[in-house]
């Protein structure tokens, strides 16, 4: 794939335009004479202008391929290709990787929970990657990057990495997790910059805004979107304590509201609550 890193610079490429308008500005029409013994001279004449104007619209061309090769080498040409023939290339490529590990992640489908789907797509990326190729992992629901290069962490660490990060009942903030992605894809230093967004995409509007949320063209974004056709996904609209004062070793009354958001039917449900990883 061929692109540009400044492809501002390419409004240069109206110059081309210049030669052709000062020739055709400067073109002054011959005045005619004739003479009665130059009629031999004329045939003469008329090969030698076709010469001239060879070399005339030679040099216009030339002059135009000189400002074009300018403009496009100022805006750095990049080409990213998975071609064999270009697989010794020393083009580098900056990945962020935005893996979604909210809870809506856990629901189970007929192809394995969405969130394994996820970890097996962020894998097949970082295999498609080289070394030297520097990775960010980002979840939604964490404000640290997981940034290392490929070429000091085996693909093994980086399976590591993956199946270490569990999903979190914290709420996810995917459209500012994007914003991130792409503002480090911005500052990194080689030319290829690619954003890999895997989600189920809940309560979103997404891809339909994801241009804005990026705001670079010359960052190309991939998206993962993992769903199921149907869903079990029950969530909490509000958690309340109905007692105003607490008390140690006094029960404590919770008010839990409950919402389906699936597909199916759920007669019965069982709800708890945890207290740092303990059920109370």
């Amino acid at each position: 794939m061929f692109g540009f890193l400044n492809s501002a610079i390419l409004v240069g490429l109206l110059a081309v335009a210049l030669p052709f308008l000062i020739h055709l500005l400067n073109r002054q029409k011959a005045k005619k004479v004739n003479f009665s013994s130059l009629v031999f001279l004329k045939k003469l004449q008329h090969k030698k202008m076709r010469r001239v104007k060879f070399k005339q619209w030679l040099l216009l061309i030339l002059r135009a391929l000189i400002i074009a090769s300018l403009v496009m080498a100022f805006a750095r040409p990049t080409i990213k290709t998975q071609s064999f023939l270009l697989k010794g290339s020393n083009i580098r490529t900056s990945a962020v990787i935005i893996l979604d590990n909210s809870m809506s992640m856990g629901v189970e489908t007929e192809r394995g929970q969405l969130f394994g789907l996820a970890r097996k797509a962020a894998l097949d990326v970082v295999q498609n990657l080289r070394n030297g190729d520097e990775i960010v992992l980002l979840f939604p629901t964490q404000n640290r990057p997981v940034r290392f290069v490929k070429s000091l962490y085996s693909i093994s660490k980086v399976k590591e990495i993956l199946e270490k990060e569990p999903l979190t009942y914290e709420t996810g903030h995917l459209a500012e997790t994007i914003r991130e992605g792409a503002d480090l894809l911005r500052k990194a230093i080689n030319p290829n910059k690619e954003l890999y967004i895997i989600s189920d995409f809940q309560r979103s509007n997404f891809p339909k805004h994801l241009n804005l949320l990026v705001g670079s063209p010359e960052i190309r974004t991939y998206i993962f979107f993992l769903k199921s056709s149907r869903q079990s996904n029950i969530g909490l609209t509000g958690v309340k304590l109905l007692d105003q004062i607490i008390e140690p070793k006094r029960p404590v009354k919770i008010q839990a509201g409950v919402k389906n958001y699936g597909n199916d039917r759920v007669p019965d449900l069982l709800v708890q609550a945890f207290l740092q990883g303990k059920r109370v």
